[in-house]
């Protein structure tokens, strides 16, 4: 279910279209990027990178790009460096969010952060620990700083591994429904105003929620948590703070559980 639940926030986020950072003509060649060490296809994100590059432009048509990693950690970093081929300040995030893998309720939530002003694409850790593919990633985006988040270059979604040498902004860990409102605020405050609507799903039903990352991505919508009785006050309080919006809900009619 975690591999599962992430690569499919990675598909969603890719196949949204917001997280472009330059087109075709910005992009390096294979032997560019197979000799910066991006990750390859079929390999893990705690191997060291080496051999033909993964996903943009080796594995790619007019209308798709193949992002083939052994793992969702793998998958992100080649996910980023596709959309941000780095080769100009211009090419380049202005931030990029950190999310352990094994806590999809966030990953879902934090992608919000890729739709405009921020445009962050999302990285995976594993806890406290970059694994080589995040790490290496990192070093290729060089994210600028977003100035409508303090400057972070980047923004840390719970207890997960804090890189050095680089400025963030730390959304502290809390339960779903708190990370979501957490991650919504910052949103909000970067775009200096609340989205006209929110989605709410289950935070136990993934495979409902899932579908909700990449509209969230494309346009800045929050995904905050339901439980299956009850509202969380702090999705209550999510809600609150965007006026009268249109709310989505996310869920089969009659809710039996998984």
């Amino acid at each position: 279910m975690r591999r599962l639940a992430a690569v499919l926030l990675l598909l969603s986020l890719l196949l949204s279209g917001c997280l472009g950072g330059g087109g075709s003509d910005d992009a390096p060649s294979p032997q560019e990027r197979a000799d910066k060490g991006t990750p390859v296809l079929g390999q893990s994100g705690d191997e060291e990178p080496a051999g033909p590059a993964l996903g943009f432009p080796v594995f790619a048509t007019k209308n798709t790009t193949r992002v083939g990693g052994a793992d969702p950690v793998a998958d992100a970093a080649a996910v980023a460096q596709a959309a941000f081929p780095s080769r100009s300040e211009d090419t380049r995030p202005q931030a990029v969010v950190l999310v352990d893998q094994d806590d999809w309720r966030a990953g879902i939530a934090a992608a919000q952060l890729a739709a405009a002003p921020l445009r962050a694409p999302v990285l995976f850790t594993e806890g406290d620990e970059l694994p080589p593919a995040t790490a290496d990633a990192l070093d290729k985006l060089k994210p600028t700083g977003a100035r409508r988040a303090g400057g972070a270059q980047v923004i840390r979604i719970g207890d997960v591994a804090k890189p050095d040498g680089l400025k963030t902004t730390d959304i502290p860990a809390g339960n779903p429904a708190a990370t979501a409102r957490a991650i919504d605020k910052l949103q909000g405050e970067a775009a200096r105003k609340p989205s006209e609507a929110v989605v709410v799903a289950s935070s136990d039903r993934p495979d409902f929620a899932m579908p909700a990352a990449g509209w969230a991505a494309k346009s800045g919508d929050p995904v905050l948590w339901t439980g299956r009785d009850a509202l969380p006050p702090e999705t209550a309080a999510a809600i609150k703070a965007h006026g009268k919006p249109r709310i989505y809900l996310l869920g089969p009619e009659n809710d039996r559980g998984p």
